[in-house]
C-alpha cells in the first residue's frame, strides 16, 4: 500500500503530459489491478480441513503399511504394491489441499500467471 500511495504522490508531482507520468500511471493501472486480484484471492482462498486430515491419514497409513512390509519381509513385500500408491496419494492429497485446493483455481483463470507484472 506504501507503493501504490508513493507513485500517486510521484505521478501528481509530475508536469502534465510527460512520458514519465503516462509510464507512472501505467503502473499504477497495473498495481491497482494487481491488488485487486490480490484481494479476491484473499477473499476465496479456503483450506479444506477434511481433505488435509484424509492426506495425513492415508499417507501416514501408506507409511505405516510400508514399514510394517519391510519390517516382515518375506512375502510380506508384497504389500508395498499398496502402500506407494498410499503414500503418493497421500502427500499429493495433503499439499493440494493445505495449498489451498479447489478455491486456488477458481480465483487465477486458466493460463494466467499470478505472480507476473508489468
Amino acid at each position: 500500500m506504501d507503493r501504490l500511495r508513493a507513485e500517486i504522490e510521484a505521478s501528481v508531482a509530475l508536469p502534465e503530459g510527460s512520458e514519465a507520468k503516462e509510464t507512472l500511471l501505467l503502473q499504477l493501472d497495473a498495481t491497482a489491478r494487481k491488488y485487486n486480484e490480490t484481494c479476491t484471492r484473499e477473499d476465496t482462498f479456503s483450506r479444506n480441513v477434511a481433505g488435509i486430515v484424509m492426506g495425513f491419514l492415508i499417507g501416514g497409513g501408506g507409511i505405516a503399511l510400508g514399514t510394517w512390509a519391510a519390517l516382515a519381509g518375506g512375502g510380506y513385500l508384497w504389500w508395498w504394491v499398496l502402500a506407494i500408491p498410499l503414500i503418493i496419494l497421500g502427500v499429493f492429497g495433503f499439499f493440494y489441499e493445505l495449498a489451498g485446493g479447489k478455491s486456488q483455481q477458481e480465483v487465477t483463470p486458466p493460463g494466467a500467471d499470478s505472480t507476473s507484472t508489468p
